[in-house]
């Protein structure tokens, strides 16, 4: 039986993405300690959301300390708030980004597969949607938008199953990686052509309710992205990646 996705799901992988997005942006330096962050439009302009999802994540941001909310006036980065963490070199972030994707591979898995069972026909058109963004998005080398869409496709996909828990967690692992992730156009062409098949076989499993092929293609998917990477940066895959990068096939 096929559970149709809730509209209060929907929302809530949306603003745990944003939640994500904002706090990287933050940890990134984008805003100094004092700053005032844009005014709500801009920000539901930028990341495509509505006003009550930015309000929403603005407001688990003050409850947490990361901003200051002052009426009639706007939203401000609270004092020494980017200043908690190191702002990371390229060289150090990739030692580390090559964690997340290992910490992809074993946790995204089996949440994709159940997916396929629960996953609803209006949450496929929305995935579709999204595939075609990120398309665009590859074409017109807009990579903000590359980075917000292939985001917003695994918190789709999370949330299918309806649990707050793995939805947060899919997103902070996905959102994470790509802020560490360098630009797109970095990565040879060939490289890049693999990663967008590999978002477009996703959706194809999902249509098919085919488990065997989802499982297959995830980790094709995570196992293309640290090859490129590793490829890139010249440092090692990780020891898991590594042990399964012959044991695997394009599906």
């Amino acid at each position: 039986m096929v559970v149709p996705i809730q509209s209060s799901s929907i929302n809530a992988s949306r603003e745990a993405v944003l939640h994500a997005q904002l706090s990287n942006l933050i940890a990134e330096g984008r805003w100094t300690a004092g700053q005032r962050l844009p005014a709500e439009r801009l920000l539901c302009e930028e990341f495509e959301v509505s006003r009550n999802t930015v309000r929403s994540v603005l407001k688990k941001l003050e409850a947490s300390g990361v901003v200051q909310i002052r009426r009639g006036s706007g939203c401000y980065l609270a004092d020494a708030v980017n200043g908690t963490q190191e702002n990371t070199s390229d060289k150090d972030s990739a030692p580390v980004l090559m964690e997340k994707l290992e910490a992809a591979y074993l946790f995204l898995p089996p949440v994709f597969v159940t997916a396929c069972h629960v996953i609803s026909s209006k949450q496929i058109t929305q995935l579709e949607e999204c595939t075609g963004k990120i398309g665009r998005a590859i074409l017109d080398h807009n990579w903000p938008a590359l980075r917000r869409n292939s985001e917003e496709f695994f918190a789709l996909v999370s949330g299918a199953l309806q649990n707050a828990i793995i939805r947060d967690v899919s997103c902070s692992i996905c959102a994470s990686s790509s802020f560490l992730f360098p630009r797109f156009d970095s990565f040879a062409e060939e490289d890049r052509n693999k990663m967008f098949a590999d978002f477009v076989l996703v959706l194809k499993a999902l249509k098919a309710r085919d488990t065997a092929l989802m499982e297959k293609a995830v980790k094709v998917k995570i196992l293309n992205v640290a090859v490129a990477l590793a490829r890139l940066r010249g440092i090692a895959l990780s020891p898991i990646i590594a042990a399964e990068q012959h044991s695997l096939a394009a599906p």
